[in-house]
């Protein structure tokens, strides 16, 4: 793998585990141990963007297991720099040549530096980073996708093009530079760089290196919402006025009641206790659905056991037209969420190979568009199915009861909300995560 600055000589040397694994050219951070990494936004989703600022070192200048490699260009060509400093490589061809050794970068102000004779695996090793802003750098470490959430990277390819702004991937990317999305339903994101050009012959990319921020002001989208409870707007709940009502944000009153003794809690989130909390909104005509809904809840479960997400089940057991989002959280194995209906009719979809597990912040989305049922982990789709069911019935909307006094938490949550006729599209339901993890964050 291969990284090349056009002018900059300069490093940066910094400590991290032996055991650590990346290649000449990957975007590299800190971890939340101090650890250096390579960069991934899946790892940081839920740091501010100055926090993620503050992480990032640089790139690596080479590979820190094998294949230590540089790109070298060919020096017969005619390079230059066009009137809007657009860097054009007109050579014959690029090849790579071994690279200099770690040891090559020692910095002796560094106490930890690798030690050529500590063979333990958990030695620590030094690595030299190149970040110089301003300056023009060749990478084959990237991917030809854009920032799809940020737990993820779209599977899209898309196509550079100068003016391009950079971010690190997530995930199986991480490391790589991908495409910053500059959609309606993007993520903030860091910016690590603009496109110069990408040249497809060697598919090798040219950018220039500049840190900055994407922010990202996406609101959610409104059309049908029939309720919205966000426990990090005041206007929602004012914990300096305290109360047991969560006012409903989108003017039809279906406000939620905490009972029991729900506490609010000063990051901006609901704590359910596992004894007997849990939040109610009561029966209205808004709530039922026939046709066309969206259901969402941002929650996170401190304790592997069943949890009902949010649900509209009957007061004693069962019930035609009622229904639960709820998942296991890992007890008896079990890490899938779930839509699940009852009563004779309706069509039960889970997660499938996407889990999910306690202590982890997840929003959670269904949608019905023409009787196709989807189901979405923070803004990502995880599986579909038909459902023609008619989920119109009597009773309350739950979050953390199931039926009858069945508790189910310890919970935390952050917002719920609730569109009737309204199957909000793929795009929509990652515009309305972003629009709550800018909030949570």
């Amino acid at each position: 793998m291969a990284f090349f600055p056009l002018q900059s000589i300069q490093l940066s040397n910094f400590d991290l585990l032996r055991t650590t694994t990346f290649n000449s050219g990957m975007a590299l951070m800190r971890n939340i141990q101090g650890e250096v990494v390579k960069a991934d936004r899946s790892l940081s989703a839920f740091d501010n963007l100055s926090e993620q600022y503050s992480k990032f070192i640089g790139f690596a200048s080479i590979d820190h297991d094998t294949n230590n490699s540089i790109i070298i260009s060919d020096s017969v060509g005619s390079s230059f720099i066009d009137i809007n400093s657009i860097y054009f490589d007109n050579i014959n061809t690029h090849y790579t040549s071994v690279k200099r050794s770690t040891r090559d970068l020692s910095d002796e102000s560094i106490n930890k530096y690798y030690n050529p004779s500590d063979r333990s695996l958990t030695s620590p090793r030094g690595v030299g980073v190149y970040n110089i802003t301003g300056e023009i750098y060749i990478t084959d470490q990237f991917k030809s996708v854009t920032a799809y959430t940020l737990f993820s990277d779209d599977t899209t390819p898309i196509t550079f093009s100068p003016g391009d702004l950079l971010t690190f991937g997530a995930g199986i990317n991480a490391g790589k530079l991908v495409k910053v999305d500059t959609s309606a339903f993007a993520p903030s994101v860091i910016i690590l760089g603009v496109v110069e050009k990408h040249d497809t012959g060697s598919n090798l990319l040219y950018f220039r290196h500049k840190v900055s921020l994407y922010r990202n002001t996406t609101t959610e989208y409104s059309t049908g919402l029939v309720m919205s409870l966000d426990a990090n707007n005041l206007s929602s709940y004012d914990a300096g006025v305290g109360g047991t009502i969560w006012y409903d944000l989108s003017g039809n009153n279906n406000n939620g009641y905490l009972n029991n003794g729900v506490t609010w809690n000063s990051n901006g989130y609901f704590v359910l206790d596992n004894t007997d909390d849990n939040i109610e909104i009561l029966d209205a005509n808004t709530l039922d659905f026939s046709g066309d809904f969206t259901v969402e809840c941002f929650y996170k479960a401190y304790g592997s056991d069943l949890h009902m997400i949010i649900g509209k089940r009957h007061p004693s057991v069962g019930g035609i037209g009622v229904w639960a989002f709820a998942s296991f959280f890992g007890l008896f194995g079990v890490q899938t969420a779930f839509w699940s209906p009852a009563g004779g009719g309706g069509a039960t979809l889970d997660s499938g190979s996407v889990f999910v597990t306690e202590n982890v912040w997840y929003h959670f989305a269904i949608t019905r568009i023409s009787n196709v049922k989807y189901l979405y982990i923070n803004g990502v789709l995880v599986n579909s199915g038909a459902d023609s069911y008619d989920y119109t019935n009597p009773y309350s909307v739950y979050i953390g009861r199931w039926d009858g006094n069945v508790i189910s938490n310890p919970g935390y949550v952050i917002a719920a909300r609730m569109y009737q006729n309204v199957g909000l599209t793929s795009d929509q339901v990652r515009q309305n995560f972003h629009s709550l993890v800018n909030r949570v964050i």
